[in-house]
């Protein structure tokens, strides 16, 4: 899907396909529903975004007055897709907030390979200190929980288990335990599936409980 997309029929199809996500959505009575915005592929990004809010806005009637919140997930940069930058995520809010319900899901591998440390406290700190002046911090709704297996601005989308990639485990502790990320929804999308996800929550949950007892 490809809301931004500059071809015609792909568009189209891209379009059809999103409202179909929606309507499955709301038929589950789901809460949030999570979205690449697209790429710009040979066009403008500014163009881009335009399509994208054109796209988002076609579906308030589906959404306007539900429960379903449509949250666009912050992208690694990687080609020429959107939403790699806080800019991005602002443009496409502003041009939708009035008409249906809107966030954002931070994706850490993708902020940190776009470019956003997040590393530690401090890091952490700076980049929710421009989420607020760019976008707003009442707009972010939920977190992907990822490690990135590439460096700072990369932008490649290749996630890597807690604390064994470049972003470390110092980040993940401080997503349980600081005041503005620690009840927000959080979702592992980390490698191994199953197999991993259990010690890595378990480790989630240590965080947050150590924090608690201080």
């Amino acid at each position: 899907i490809n809301l931004g997309s500059n071809k015609t029929e792909n568009l189209a199809k891209s379009r059809k396909a999103f409202r179909e996500e929606i309507e499955r959505c709301l038929a589950l009575d789901l809460a949030f529903m999570n979205f690449h915005p697209g790429a710009a592929t040979g066009d403008s990004e500014e163009n881009c975004i335009e399509r994208i809010i054109e796209s988002l806005l076609i579906m308030a009637p589906l959404v306007e007055k539900g429960s379903l919140r449509l949250l666009i997930e912050a992208t690694a940069g990687q080609g020429s897709t959107v939403g790699h930058r806080f800019e991005h995520l602002a443009a496409i809010i502003d041009g939708v907030k009035e008409k249906l319900p809107i966030g954002v899901c931070i994706d850490t591998c993708h902020i940190f390979a776009a470019g956003y440390d997040i590393r530690d406290e401090k890091s952490w700190e700076a980049t929710l200190g421009e989420f607020e002046k760019v976008v707003g911090l009442k707009h972010l709704y939920a977190l992907h929980v990822n490690d990135s297996l590439n460096p700072l601005g990369s932008r490649k989308d290749r996630h890597a288990n807690l604390g064994k990639g470049e972003i470390g485990m110092k980040c993940f502790e401080v997503i349980m335990t600081h005041p503005k990320l620690r009840s927000l929804p959080k979702y592992l999308e980390t490698p191994n599936g199953e197999i991993m996800w259990k010690d890595e929550i378990s480790l989630l949950k240590q965080f947050a409980s150590a924090a608690a007892e201080n």
